[in-house]
C-alpha cells in the first residue's frame, strides 16, 4: 500500500498522539535514552496503538529502521528478525523496553 494513502486515511489526532508518545519516550525509565530506546519508543505506540486502517506493523517497523538511519545508525539484523520482533510486540509479547535492548543489541553507530 502506499503510504501517503494511508497517512490519509489516518485518524489524525490518533496519530499525532501516537508520534507524541514516541518523542516523549514514555515508559522508558532513561531520563536521556539513547538512539535505540528512541526507535523503540517510536515504533512501540505506532504497532500498538494502530493509527492507521492498515499496515501498523510494517509502519511502526520502518518508522524505527529510518529514525535509526537518520540518525547514523547501522542495523544488523535480517527483515525477518524485524518482523519476527515486529509481531511479538503486535502481540504483547515484547514490551517497549524489551525492544529497546533488542534495537541497541543490533545496532551500531556509524562513524565518519
Amino acid at each position: 500500500m502506499d503510504l501517503v494513502r494511508e497517512l490519509r486515511r489516518a485518524d489524525a489526532a490518533k496519530l499525532t498522539g501516537v508520534v507524541g508518545a514516541g518523542l516523549r519516550v514514555g515508559g522508558l525509565p532513561a531520563f536521556n535514552p539513547d538512539v535505540p530506546a528512541k526507535a523503540a519508543a517510536l515504533m512501540h505506540p505506532l504497532v500498538m496503538n494502530r493509527p492507521f486502517v492498515d499496515g501498523n506493523k510494517r509502519v511502526g517497523a520502518h518508522a524505527a529502521v529510518v529514525f535509526l538511519r537518520a540518525n547514523r545508525f547501522q542495523t544488523g539484523f535480517a527483515p525477518e528478525e524485524l518482523t519476527e520482533v515486529t509481531m511479538g510486540l503486535a502481540r504483547g509479547e515484547v514490551s517497549v523496553e524489551a525492544l529497546a535492548i533488542w534495537i541497541r543489541q543490533r545496532t551500531s553507530e556509524r562513524t565518519g
